[in-house]
């Protein structure tokens, strides 16, 4: 199993560290896909996520992404990520996604 990769990032002018997995860093390509900038996407994520930790939130909204996909190409893609789970402290909170 590969070990999760730890980054400094910058949200607007706050410095944070945050650790992934390598595929969930890589799946930032879809920032660029929807003509937006990294930075861009972690700012808005950091923005709406609440009380949610901010690698939580990310990890959330890129599989949010990736899981509805196809409905993105039905037209029917949700606004917003919802886990609908009453499994954790995380189920209960609403993180809105700006990757859509």
């Amino acid at each position: 199993m590969t070990a999760l990769q730890s980054r400094t990032i910058w949200i607007g002018t706050h410095r944070t560290g945050v650790r992934l997995h390598p595929s969930m860093w890589d799946a930032f390509e879809i920032a660029e896909r929807q003509g937006k900038t990294v930075h861009d996407v972690l700012f808005e994520i950091d923005r709406a996520r609440g009380e949610t930790s901010l690698s939580t939130a990310i990890r959330v909204c890129i599989v949010e992404f990736v899981r509805q996909g196809p409905r993105q190409e039905r037209g029917r893609l949700e606004p917003s990520l919802t886990r609908k789970s009453n499994r954790g402290p995380v189920s209960a909170r609403r993180v809105e996604c700006p990757i859509r």
